[in-house]
């Protein structure tokens, strides 16, 4: 036998022999610790620009009327610098975004002017028409290039079979966001739509008042006016040509009470996910209006199966109060638990949020081959099921967005899904001018084809982005 294959051989048993001894011993009974403490949020280093998110001033009833709505300050996107692709003026596309909130959801407002307002979803991807793309970054770690565990990017649109909120990426996972409060409707002069959004801080956690002071932020106004033209303008960059949280703007989450004789409760998680980790967090908000008893249970389980459990009251005073919930589990095996922690007052109300922890504290080879057989089942699966419910946007990229034409009116290119030059297309004129050397030529070809083919790259990104939701999934490139 060869050095390699022994080498081989010798870690496949090793690990083998680990993994058995972690499944072979029983863990003991589980024990827990825990304690509250005060909680202080962390304070993010200021970024611009800079927009505040303050409580509504009245009610918010969602429904496409904004008179609520008077008072409160506008993000304005109407200039060039703003711009990209084929956008021409504040007329082609131009809009505002408000945003407030209220104990139980973040509200958004867009406001779109639009010359040619188009939509066909879902014979297209519902990005790919005429629509308001927005995301979060609730902790606010500003990653350059990708994604957070807890970012969040989402689309709303006006769509032939109306209006529909979709979540991209997102700790809440993918798909309809059906406990949004949704009022779509198209504006009677100066085109284009408005759209009033109610989202639940349910699905934006861990983002939520006075847990966290401010949040990125970005949102790209999207105009379709005729494939393949397309613009957008943006805020600021990350969305668009990339996901890129560390250029969103930031969001100041301006925290006031409640209405007098309102009650207020979040409760988030901070755990992180890897391994390593003994101290499971919990940041808790309450405003009590009187003296009250919140009832907490903290659950993990493997394979649908309690491992261990804690159930405690809190006792808290009238006022505002920020606490840290701190859960030391003890006993029990390495491995991935799905954990879920649940607060509930007096009145019924009870507040739930999912988590995840990977214990990997005394056998971290057998966790990590545990782990990696997991994930790849799990990316099979989740390939297998692309395909299937996709097919629709497959055949759309490969069947009707074949060309993506660019230059100006002397030189076009036009390149298919795949960046391959199917034409080029000269005017006459220009070779018909006696001053026309075969240099300038050339470089009119070159920034033509070069200008076409970023298109199609761009173009193609975004659809990978919305087929897998960020997941690496080799070989699927080829189905593109």
């Amino acid at each position: 036998m060869s050095n390699t294959k022994a080498m081989v051989v010798m870690v496949i048993l090793s690990a083998l022999v680990v993994l058995a001894g972690c499944r072979a011993g029983r863990a003991p009974a589980a024990k827990t610790e825990w304690s509250v403490g005060e909680f202080k949020a962390e304070q993010p280093k200021k970024v611009s620009p800079r927009h505040t998110c303050a409580r509504a001033p009245r009610a918010i009833v969602v429904d496409g009327d904004l008179s609520e709505w008077k008072g409160i300050a506008e993000i304005v996107l109407d200039r060039p610098e703003q711009a990209h692709g084929t956008w021409k003026n504040a007329a082609d596309m131009s809009g505002s975004a408000r945003l407030c909130y209220d104990s139980d959801y973040l509200y958004l407002a867009f406001v779109t002017t639009d010359d040619v307002f188009r939509h066909t979803w879902p014979l297209i991807p519902i990005w790919a028409g005429d629509c308001v793309q927005v995301a979060f970054d609730p902790l606010e770690d500003r990653r350059v290039g990708t994604r957070a565990p807890d970012d969040q990017e989402m689309t709303v649109a006006l769509t032939p079979e109306g209006p529909r909120l979709s979540r991209w990426a997102g700790p809440q996972g993918r798909g309809p966001i059906t406990t949004a409060k949704l009022g779509l409707v198209r504006r009677k002069t100066g085109g284009g739509v408005i759209y009033e959004i109610g989202i639940p801080w349910d699905e934006l956690a861990p983002l939520a008042p006075k847990l966290r002071p401010s949040f990125g932020f970005t949102f790209s106004l999207n105009d379709y006016d005729e494939r393949p033209e397309e613009s957008w303008l943006q805020w600021t960059p990350g969305i668009q040509n990339g996901k890129n949280p560390s250029a969103f703007g930031q969001m100041v989450l301006e925290y006031t009470p409640p209405p007098a004789g309102e009650t207020e409760l979040y409760v988030t998680s901070t755990v992180p996910e890897k391994p390593n980790v003994t101290e499971l967090t919990f940041p808790l908000f309450r405003h009590a209006v009187s003296d009250e008893k919140l009832a907490v249970t903290m659950t993990l389980t493997a394979d649908e199966k309690t491992v261990a459990e804690r159930k405690t009251e809190i006792a808290v005073e009238p006022g505002a109060h920020a606490l840290a919930l701190v859960w030391r589990p003890g006993g029990i095996r390495d491995g991935t638990y799905a954990g879920t922690v649940a607060v509930g007052d007096a009145s019924g109300k009870t507040v739930t949020r999912a988590f995840n922890y990977e214990r990997m504290i005394t056998a971290p080879l057998a966790m990590r081959i545990d782990t990696l057989k997991q994930r790849i089942a799990r990316l099979a699966k989740r390939r297998v099921e692309l395909y299937g419910r996709h097919e629709a946007t497959l055949a759309y990229r490969m069947d009707v967005a074949k060309q993506w034409i660019a230059g100006g009116g002397t030189v076009r290119a036009i390149v298919n899904g795949k960046l391959r030059l199917v034409d080029v297309e000269i005017d006459p004129e220009l070779l018909a001018d006696s001053q026309l050397d075969a240099g300038l030529l050339e470089d009119l070809i070159r920034a033509a084809v070069s200008a076409a083919q970023k298109k199609a790259a761009d173009a193609a990104a975004r659809a990978m982005e919305e087929l897998t939701g960020g997941l690496s999934i080799p070989g699927i490139e080829g189905l593109m």
